[in-house]
């Protein structure tokens, strides 16, 4: 999801619908089984297809049309294990897994597909190469992306042509990566007596803003407008991003999602029965 636009598909399929809030808005037919995908704020959409020994990515505009596509392989460029599109719908980034005689590395490549682009062979504007596994990769504005390795968090900036800013290294496994607007959440599995799971915020800049133990077996993570919600099918846990706790308790039925609205600790619940707003008190 990325503003009002949802990009949906089954992982093995080869086809992506394209919804917003009006409906169905557009009907892709990829030819491949999906990998991977991600949308932007305009509905362009970018895939990974799998081809056999090929794998191909799209980027197709929200009717479908093809915007730009390549061909990848584990010999030439790598496997391409996760991309994302800035919510302009501009610039393109892919974190490709490259193997070299048993050793795992990473390259993070960054693709203008404006005006900039055209002036770079394949639209290729800037990578960096990475002795570890780059897993996950996002765009947090239209001129600052992140990437979460095995081992670091990395941030970029541009809105043309993104250059590493800050790199933080993790010495901690991580558990699980969330992504706010304003802000990235890193959950690791606590070794200390305060909680069962540590969560770790950094900002667009790069720089740590929270550390915070909690115990809820968590299912999801909403990071949105300051207001951090951790829930599972039953509780749920609310905090700010400066660690003051809002909220902890039972929304009075089995939850399925639940999701912010523009008003700050209201929300979208889907219950397995019905769905309903709620708001905090």
């Amino acid at each position: 999801m990325s503003g009002s636009y949802a990009a949906i598909a089954d992982y093995g399929e080869s086809t992506i619908y394209v919804v917003n809030e009006e409906g169905l808005q557009g009907e892709i037919t990829t030819g491949y089984e999906l990998r991977t995908l991600c949308v932007s704020q305009q509905g362009t959409v970018g895939a990974v297809l799998d081809d056999g020994d090929v794998y191909w990515v799209y980027i197709y505009s929200v009717d479908g049309t093809e915007i730009a596509h390549a061909r990848t392989t584990m010999e030439q460029s790598g496997y391409p294990i996760d991309l994302a599109l800035s919510p302009n719908g501009k610039l393109l980034a892919i974190s490709y897994l490259y193997l070299d005689v048993g050793t795992v590395s990473s390259t993070v490549a960054f693709y203008n597909l404006g005006e900039v682009g055209q002036n770079y062979a394949d639209k290729y504007v800037s990578g960096y190469n990475y002795d570890e596994i780059v897993a996950r990769i996002e765009f947090l504005s239209n001129s600052v992306a992140v990437a979460v390795s095995d081992g670091s968090i990395i941030f970029y900036e541009g809105s043309e042509k993104p250059q590493v800013t800050q790199m933080n290294l993790v010495n901690e496994d991580i558990s699980a990566v969330y992504w706010g607007d304003d802000c990235v959440g890193l959950v690791f599995d606590s070794a200390g007596s305060d909680g069962k799971y540590l969560l770790r915020l950094y900002n667009t800049g790069g720089s740590k803003i929270l550390e915070t133990s909690f115990d809820l077996e968590y299912s999801d993570i909403q990071i949105d407008s300051g207001v951090i919600t951790i829930y599972n099918d039953a509780d749920c846990l609310v905090l700010t991003t400066d660690g003051k706790e809002r909220y902890s308790g039972n929304l009075g039925g089995t939850v399925l999602f639940m999701s912010p609205t523009s008003r700050k600790y209201r929300y979208n619940v889907l219950l397995e029965d019905e769905f309903k707003v709620v708001e905090l008190e």
